[in-house]
């Protein structure tokens, strides 16, 4: 069987039955919940440090963001 076969029943992403997205995005907020309860302040506090520190690097040196970079809040 060709993959494109296999794929012709797969629902483009987004196109799930409504019942299906309200259960995935439950998932998705509660695996984000999980990590991020599960990992200790000081952890995220030097996440978020790196982070910033990276963000004035890339301005510095004029570097473009890159596309799996988080949305600038």
């Amino acid at each position: 069987m060709s993959t494109t076969t296999r794929q012709l029943g797969v629902p483009a992403p987004g196109r799930f039955a409504p019942e299906s997205e309200a259960r995935l995005d439950r998932l998705d907020r509660d695996a984000t919940a999980h990590v991020e309860g599960s990992r200790p302040q000081k952890t995220r506090d030097g996440y978020t440090a790196d982070w910033n520190a990276w963000l004035r690097f890339r301005a510095e040196t004029d570097l473009p963001r890159p596309p799996s970079a988080p949305a600038p809040s």
